[in-house]
């Protein structure tokens, strides 16, 4: 089986996706990874310091796909 399913309030499944919903914050940090990575390819670090590379966009695709499910 896959997912996380509950026999009780049906209701829950939204209140929790709704938790773990990445923030406004998060969801600008992704689309900022992203956009480096469209920029220039490989391993980079952005203005800030923060370091960028294959795994990091994967995670920030991920982040904006979490974002945009309802």
């Amino acid at each position: 089986m896959h997912g996380w399913t509950h026999p009780g309030d049906p209701g829950a499944a939204a209140v929790i996706e709704e938790a773990y919903r990445p923030t406004r914050q998060e969801v600008a940090s992704a689309e900022e990874i992203i956009e480096a990575a469209a920029r220039e390819a490989g391993a980079q670090a952005l203005v800030d310091g923060r370091f960028v590379d294959a795994a990091i966009v994967a995670a920030a695709r991920r982040t904006l796909t979490l974002a945009r499910r309802r």
